[in-house]
C-alpha cells in the first residue's frame, strides 16, 4: 500500500475542495484526470481507491476486501 501526505486545498472561486496526488502514484495506478475514485476513512487514514460501479454489494465487498489484502 503506498502512503502520501498531502494538504486538503480549496479553490479561490468556490467552496470546492481537492487534493492533488503525486505524479508517480497516477501513473502506477494508471489514474488519468477524471478518474473517480472513493474514500473511506480507517482509523487516522483515508483510503483512496478507483470507483467501479458493480453489479451489486457483493462485488463491490469482494472487490473492497481484495484491495486491502
Amino acid at each position: 500500500m503506498n502512503k502520501f501526505i498531502t494538504t486538503i486545498q480549496q479553490f479561490d472561486d468556490s467552496e470546492e475542495q481537492f487534493i492533488e496526488l503525486p505524479d508517480e502514484l497516477c501513473q502506477q495506478l494508471n489514474w488519468k484526470e477524471g478518474t473517480e475514485i472513493v474514500w473511506e476513512i480507517q482509523d487516522d487514514a483515508i483510503i483512496i481507491s478507483e470507483y467501479k460501479e458493480p453489479n451489486n454489494w457483493y462485488e463491490a465487498k469482494e472487490e473492497a476486501i481484495r484491495q486491502y489484502t
